[in-house]
């Protein structure tokens, strides 16, 4: 089987996007809901040439611990604490390749601090 480049496009499905430096991957995907979209980031990751084995052909494995997933939506829920306020939808963590990877607001990507609330 021939290599794969993780950040080739014609390895893309509609709504994804692949960057990525040494062993620094960087997976984004665009969804109607929270769940499309770990499912997605889900099967970018563990399909067949998917990034988890682009890691493996390449020698370079990712450091799941390092993982973080951020949810961007504007997405808001009533707040039970606080009448007539609102709170935004809680974003349960994602299982990629076995690992839990929790959701977190902020993220360091090579260096660029992610922020989801700017």
């Amino acid at each position: 089987m021939a290599s794969m480049d993780l950040t080739d496009p014609s390895n893309l499905q509609k709504d994804e996007i692949t960057s990525a430096f040494v062993d620094d991957p960087f997976l984004a995907a665009q969804a109607k809901t929270i769940e499309a979209s770990h499912n997605m980031l889900t099967d970018m990751m563990q399909h067949e040439n998917g990034a988890i084995e682009w890691s493996h052909k390449h020698n370079s494995f990712f450091e799941m611990a390092k993982n973080g997933l951020m949810i961007f939506t504007n997405q808001r829920i009533p707040d039970p604490a606080r009448w007539n306020k609102t709170i935004p939808v809680p974003c349960p963590p994602s299982v990629i390749h076995g690992h839990a990877i929790a959701t977190t607001d902020t993220h360091k990507f090579l260096g660029v601090i992610l922020d989801k609330n700017l």
